[in-house]
């Protein structure tokens, strides 16, 4: 189910100007950017802070064959490498 969710957020940021987002369970956000030549995952929840295993978990149902994240405040970045 996961895997299908990212995968229409994916594709629906490539509809909207490179950006899309929506709210999983237990608050976790996630926002899908399209707009570079690499696709780039963005996990947040508005009261704490997302896992890095939950980031790994959404890299691999992303699809990324090579991933890097990146703590940016209390924001995760999983970027997909080439």
């Amino acid at each position: 189910m996961l895997e299908k969710v990212i995968h229409e957020l994916f594709a629906q940021a490539q509809a909207q100007n490179g950006r899309a987002s929506t709210c999983l369970s237990k608050g976790l956000w996630l926002v899908a950017d399209t707009r570079s030549a690499r696709r780039t995952l963005v996990l947040f929840r508005r009261v704490g802070q997302p896992s890095m295993q939950e980031a790994r978990i959404c890299a691999k149902y992303a699809g990324f064959k090579g991933y890097a994240i990146a703590p940016h405040g209390n924001k995760l970045v999983v970027f997909e490498k080439e």
